[in-house]
C-alpha cells in the first residue's frame, strides 16, 4: 500500500485523477478548439455577408430602371380608304437587292433604306436617278391606265367624301341623297397615324398653289389640300391604328424625340426638280434628291434612313406603308367623278384625254423651276400624331426651322 493511499481517501483520489485527465485533454486539444472557433467565425461572417448582399441586390433591383421593353408593332386597320388599295411599287429599276418590288428589305439590311443606297453605290447622282425613274415610270403607267378604253373612272376617296359632306361641300351633296345624319369626324375616319412631316417653304407652297389653280380649271370639284396642311412625310412610323396605341408609342418615344426632329439641322438634305405626279385617286408634287454639290453627299434618302434608325432606337416598331424612292406632297384628291364623266355618268374619254394633257402641260411649265428645298428649313420637322390623313392631327414635338 502506497503512502498516498493512506493519506487520501479513495473517492478523493478518483476525483483528482479525473480532474488531471480532463485538464490534460483540454490542453492537448487547444489547437483543435482554436481551429473550430476560426471555422465557426468564418461561417458566421460569410452568412452575414451573403444575407447583406442579397438585401443589397434586392434594393438595387427595386431602384434600378428596368430594361426597355421590346419594340411594339401596331395592329393596322387594313382596307380603310383609297390608299389601302394603292400599289406602292418600286419602279426605280434597281430594286434587285430587295425581296419584293414593294420595297420589303432584304434580310441582310437591318435598315430598309440602306438597300437603295448600297445599290446606288452611295452616289447621289444614282440616287437622284432612282427617284426620277420611279416617278416618270409611274406617271407613264398611270397615263396608260387612265386613257385605256376599259378605265372605270377616277377613284373616289369615300372617307374624304363623307368628311366633305359634313362640311357642307356642294361638290359631294349628290352622294348623300336625303341628307342623312352627319356623323362625327372620328366616326367617319378612325385611322390614327404617327409621322414626321416636313412643311414646305413659302416658294414651294406658292408653286403648289399655282398648280392647284390650273388643275381646278378642268376639275372644279377636285378636293384641294389646304395650304396650311401641305406636308412631305419624311417617315411614317405607323398608320391606320387606334388613338390609344398612338399614345403608347408617343410615351415610348418622348425621351428621344427632340434629337430626332432636330436631326436635319446638322444633316441637311436638298430637294429639287418638282414634278406633278398622279394616279386615279390623287395628285402630288414630287421632288428628287439633289446631286452635284459636295453638300449633296447626304441625300434625302439618307435622311429617311436616319429617321428610321433613330425611331427604332427610340424603342418603337416602324410599319410604314412604303419605302419606295419618292419625295412627294399630296396636293389634291378626288371626292367626285363628275368632272370626268359625261351626262349619263359614264367615263368621258375626251375629258380624260384633256386631263392628261393638262398634267403634261403643267410639268412642262415647271420643268425649269430653279428653286430648292432643304428638308426641315423654315418651319422645321413636325412629329405629328392622330387623325392626320388629310393634313390634320396634333403636333407631338416640333423642331425650329433653320
Amino acid at each position: 500500500m502506497s503512502v498516498l493511499s493512506v493519506l487520501i481517501p479513495s473517492s478523493l483520489c478518483s476525483f483528482a485523477t479525473l480532474y488531471i485527465f480532463l485538464s490534460l485533454s483540454i490542453v492537448l486539444s487547444l489547437p483543435g478548439i482554436h481551429r473550430y472557433l476560426r471555422l465557426r467565425s468564418s461561417f458566421l461572417y460569410k452568412s452575414r455577408t451573403t444575407a447583406a448582399d442579397a438585401q443589397r441586390s434586392k434594393r438595387d433591383q427595386t431602384t434600378m430602371a428596368p430594361p426597355p421593353p421590346p419594340p411594339v408593332e401596331p395592329i393596322i386597320m387594313t382596307g380603310i380608304g383609297t390608299d389601302a388599295v394603292n400599289s406602292f411599287e418600286d419602279l426605280s429599276g434597281i430594286s434587285s437587292k430587295r425581296t419584293s418590288p414593294t420595297g420589303t428589305p432584304n434580310p441582310e439590311y437591318e435598315n430598309p433604306y440602306d438597300a437603295l443606297i448600297e445599290a446606288c453605290e452611295r452616289d447621289p447622282a444614282q440616287i437622284q436617278a432612282a427617284y426620277q425613274t420611279h416617278r416618270t415610270t409611274r406617271n407613264a403607267n398611270q397615263r396608260t391606265r387612265l386613257l385605256s378604253a376599259d378605265f372605270p373612272g377616277v377613284t373616289i376617296d369615300p372617307i374624304l367624301q363623307e368628311l366633305e359632306y359634313t362640311r357642307d361641300s356642294p361638290a359631294v351633296q349628290y352622294a348623300f341623297p336625303g341628307s342623312p345624319r352627319k356623323r362625327r369626324e372620328d366616326e367617319i375616319d378612325p385611322r390614327n397615324c404617327l409621322v414626321y412631316w416636313a412643311r414646305p417653304t413659302v416658294p414651294v407652297m406658292d408653286l403648289i398653289g399655282l398648280i392647284q389653280l390650273k388643275l381646278k380649271e378642268l376639275a372644279p370639284d377636285l378636293w384641294i389640300m389646304p395650304r396650311e396642311n401641305l406636308h412631305l412625310t419624311v417617315l411614317e412610323i405607323t398608320h391606320s391604328t387606334t388613338a390609344e396605341f398612338i399614345e403608347t408609342l408617343i410615351e415610348r418615344m418622348k425621351p428621344g424625340l427632340e434629337k430626332i426632329v432636330n436631326h436635319p439641322k446638322t444633316h441637311r438634305a436638298r430637294l429639287v426638280k418638282p414634278m406633278l405626279s398622279f394616279d386615279a385617286a390623287a395628285l402630288a408634287v414630287s421632288f428628287v434628291p439633289a446631286a452635284g454639290k459636295e453638300s449633296d453627299e447626304y441625300t434625302y434618302h439618307h435622311l429617311r434612313r436616319d429617321f428610321y434608325a433613330m425611331s427604332k432606337g427610340a424603342n418603337v416598331g416602324v410599319t410604314s406603308r412604303y419605302i419606295v424612292p419618292s419625295a412627294h406632297i399630296t396636293i389634291a384628291r378626288f371626292v367626285t367623278s363628275k368632272d370626268h364623266e359625261d351626262e349619263s355618268g359614264a367615263v368621258d374619254r375626251a375629258k380624260m384625254q384633256a386631263w392628261m394633257e393638262k398634267v403634261w402641260e403643267i410639268n412642262q411649265e415647271i420643268e425649269n423651276w430653279e428653286g430648292e428645298w432643304f428638308v426641315g428649313e423654315d418651319r422645321g420637322i413636325d412629329c405629328r400624331g392622330g387623325r392626320l390623313w388629310y393634313g390634320g392631327g396634333e403636333t407631338v414635338m416640333k423642331a425650329e426651322g433653320f
